[in-house]
């Protein structure tokens, strides 16, 4: 067992449980009174946790070691002009996990088939298999840095279709690169933006709807 006096701090982006039997929060939540500290990076998780702890009977003043701090992100140093932009570019910025719903970009991707005016770049690994029978998407691999920042430089709108996030970077990412995001209302998302004035947001449960 730890030291009674070691510092302990845990940090949840988002919560699992009950969609995986192996979240952090669930087995966490017995020696949630021996941890100093709780970082979250979204409102959201809090008051996830703050209903957990109700619901299990934890002691009330645990609750004060949660803390929110938000995801920051270097701000670009120049943003580029998109106003002139005759092709839309459609970005995805992501891992290849079950929660992100890849296969609902590709659908979408595939609506736009023979339309030169829309162009779908997808950037992370393991994506290829999605996108191989589409021409109107471009699959990167992993960027980072510079040539992460490149490929922002080049986009109008970011998709993301997620199941599940907590407060994702590439949204800010994006914003500070000037480009427009239309994301599903989960997280702490909507928690900072709002639909139709910072984002749009679309309900995360249809998939055939998203």
């Amino acid at each position: 067992e730890l030291p009674r006096d070691l510092c302990k701090i845990d940090l949840i982006h988002a919560f699992i449980y009950p969609d995986n039997e192996y979240a952090s929060e669930h087995y966490s939540l017995p020696v949630v009174n021996k941890l100093s500290k709780r970082i979250v990076i979204n409102q959201k998780t809090k008051s996830d946790l703050y209903n957990q702890y109700d619901q299990n009977s934890v002691d009330p003043i645990l609750k004060n070691r949660i803390e929110n701090i938000y995801n920051g992100i270097q701000i670009a140093e120049s943003v580029k002009d998109k106003s002139q932009d005759e092709v839309l570019k459609v970005l995805y910025v992501g891992r290849n996990t079950q929660e992100k719903r890849v296969q609902i970009i590709a659908e979408i991707a595939e609506k736009f088939q023979g339309n030169d005016q829309i162009k779908f770049i997808a950037i992370g690994e393991g994506l290829d298999g999605y996108f191989k029978h589409l021409t109107n998407v471009k699959t990167t691999g992993v960027k980072q840095g510079a040539e992460l920042e490149a490929e922002y430089q080049k986009g109008n709108v970011l998709l993301l279709t997620s199941k599940r996030e907590g407060f994702p970077l590439v949204i800010c990412e994006a914003m500070t690169n000037n480009i427009a995001c239309i994301s599903t209302k989960v997280g702490g998302i909507p928690f900072l933006l709002e639909s139709g004035i910072d984002c749009y947001l679309v309900e995360p449960e249809n998939e055939e709807e998203i």
